[in-house]
C-alpha cells in the first residue's frame, strides 16, 4: 500500500515541472522500477505461453490433417474390398456346385476306367491264351514242313 502512495506521489510530482523529476523520492522510484519489472516478467511469461499454445495448435492441425488423409485411405480401401468381397459368397457357392459336379463326374469316370482296365486285362488274358494255344499247334506243323 505504501508503494502505491509513493508511486502516486512520484507521478504527481512528474506532472508539474520537468525539474521536479529530479526530486522523486528514492523509495518511490525503487517501487516503480520493481513494479515495471514485474509487469515485464508477466508480459514475457504470457508471450511464451502464447507461443507454446500456438505451437501446440499448429501440431494439432498437422496431426488432424494426417489423420484425415489416413481415414480417407482406409475408407477407400474398405470400399474397394467391399465391392470385391460383396460378390464372393455367390462365387463361392457357384464354385462349390462346380466342384461337387466334378467330383461326381470323376467318380463315374473312375468306375468307367476300372471297367475298361478289367476289359483290357481280360483281352490281354485272352490274347495270352490264344498265343499259347497257337504256339502249341504251330510248332508241330512247322516241324513237319521243315
Amino acid at each position: 500500500m505504501q508503494a502505491g502512495k509513493n508511486v502516486a506521489i512520484a507521478l504527481g510530482r512528474c506532472r508539474g515541472n520537468v525539474r521536479s523529476q529530479a526530486r522523486i523520492d528514492p523509495a518511490a522510484q525503487s517501487s516503480l522500477s520493481q513494479g515495471s519489472k514485474m509487469v515485464m516478467v508477466v508480459v514475457v511469461i504470457n508471450v511464451l505461453i502464447s507461443l507454446a499454445c500456438l505451437y501446440v495448435a499448429r501440431r494439432i492441425v498437422k496431426l488432424r490433417s494426417q489423420l484425415a488423409k489416413a481415414a480417407n485411405a482406409i475408407a477407400g480401401a474398405e470400399r474397394s474390398t467391399h465391392s470385391v468381397l460383396n460378390k464372393a459368397p455367390k462365387a463361392i457357392s457357384k464354385g462349390e456346385l462346380g466342384v461337387n459336379k466334378l467330383r461326381s463326374r470323376y467318380d463315374k469316370l473312375e468306375l468307367q476306367l476300372q471297367q475298361v482296365q478289367k476289359i483290357l486285362a481280360l483281352i490281354g488274358l485272352v490274347q495270352n491264351v490264344w498265343r499259347r494255344r497257337s504256339k502249341a499247334k504251330k510248332p508241330k506243323f512247322r516241324q513237319k514242313l521243315l
